[in-house]
């Protein structure tokens, strides 16, 4: 596994590239400046997925090259269709890792010195079914929604109003990304969120964000004197 050499003193751990895209822009966007975001990579350096997490952690705990110390390390995962479920799935990683396990979301769990604390948050929520796509979705609906009616009459059109929440704002998205690059419909959700913050549609100040930036701001204060 290939390990990203931090160079900050708290780190954003998510399932996968774009989540971590996600919440880089999101902390930089909200001038949270002790934050990166990574995910679990492979040995050719691409995202494996939360079944990664325990040994990217476990590599954490025995300490890896790093030019700033590691205080703490967000783990950042989907409800998907069951948040209490998908919960579970990370404890049982940061378990596997030998760190100390959150009993709940957002509940900062501290370890022996020399070894970073460590939280959980849910996306969307801990109280929520969903998904990354889903948080994006709610924070671009505001910015355009005379094309919200359109989405919605599409996946009736399609029948996919049976479709799982986490589906269908998979499948929203990707139409209102198809809307919104005329020039480029096919663009990826990868390099919708790599677009230059000041031009990207998407607002990371947006009140839709703020939990989000609320928790990382917190996590932040408790953590770092």
């Amino acid at each position: 596994m290939r390990h990203r050499i931090q160079d900050t003193p708290l780190q954003i751990l998510c399932e996968g590239g774009d989540d971590a895209i996600f919440f880089e822009n999101l902390a930089k966007s909200r001038s949270l400046t002790t934050y990166h975001a990574t995910c679990p990579q492979g040995i050719d350096g691409r995202c494996i997925g939360k079944g990664g997490f325990a040994e990217h952690l476990t590599l954490i705990r025995q300490g890896v090259p790093s030019g700033v110390p590691l205080s703490g390390v967000l783990i950042v995962a989907d409800s998907d269709d069951d948040p209490i479920a998908s919960f579970r799935d990370v404890q049982r990683s940061i378990r596997q890792s030998d760190l100390r396990v959150p009993d709940n979301p957002l509940q900062v769990m501290t370890n022996h010195s020399g070894t970073p604390a460590v939280a959980v948050m849910m996306v969307p929520w801990h109280d929520r079914v969903g998904n990354l796509e889903m948080v994006i979705l709610d924070a671009l609906k505001p910015l355009y929604p005379h094309l919200v009616p359109c989405l919605e009459s599409f996946r009736d059109c399609a029948r996919a109003e049976d479709r799982t929440p986490s589906l269908q704002a998979k499948m929203l998205l990707r139409c209102l990304i198809s809307i919104l690059n005329p020039i480029d419909p096919s663009l990826a959700l990868t390099w919708f969120l790599k677009r230059p913050i000041e031009i990207c549609a998407l607002d990371y100040n947006c009140d839709a964000l703020s939990p989000y930036a609320h928790f990382l701001t917190q996590f932040s204060r408790q953590l770092l004197p």
